[in-house]
């Protein structure tokens, strides 16, 4: 049986459970370059500065992708008042 190297990558990682974890996770490690680089942020950050961003969805029941924009909200927020020296 032949296993796959990207089926394997990950493996030793703790399970994420809590969809807000989920985001905080995202942003603290994807977005940053593993935590250390959170100035990749800053061209996101400084477009969207002071812009309100409007999503429409076509019925009820499909709010979802807003609940995702509020939870990668809070945790970019988390992210950038937590590492604030970098900014």
């Amino acid at each position: 049986r032949v296993v796959r190297a990207a089926a394997c990558q990950g493996i030793d990682l703790p399970v994420i459970t809590e969809p807000q974890k989920m985001f905080d996770d995202m942003v603290s490690v994807q977005l940053t370059d593993n935590g250390t680089n959170g100035a990749v942020l800053l061209p996101m950050l400084q477009k969207l500065h002071g812009r309100p961003l409007r999503v429409a969805t076509m019925c009820s029941g499909t709010e979802s992708p807003i609940l995702a924009l509020d939870m990668l909200t809070k945790s970019i927020e988390d992210y950038v008042y937590s590492h604030r020296q970098q900014f």
